[in-house]
């Protein structure tokens, strides 16, 4: 969990505004095993902590996630 933790802030500090479905790409290409259920938990750990906060998108018409 801690590993999938710090690839998405990674993710997050190159690209900010991700879609869940961005962040688990970007998650996949470095650890393929990492299933999309175990990244959407590590980002809802990632929330709690209040490390990230999810935020909407219109044009996207999602939310995305950016570092605070």
């Amino acid at each position: 969990m801690e590993e999938l933790k710090e690839l998405i802030l990674k993710a997050l500090q190159r690209r900010s505004g991700l879609t869940t479905e961005e962040v688990i790409k970007e998650v996949e290409a470095e650890v393929p095993e990492a299933t999309p259920s175990e990244v959407r938990e590590a980002l809802l750990q990632l929330l709690k902590d209040g490390k990230i906060e999810k935020v909407p998108e219109p044009s996207k018409m999602k939310f995305i996630f950016r570092i605070k």
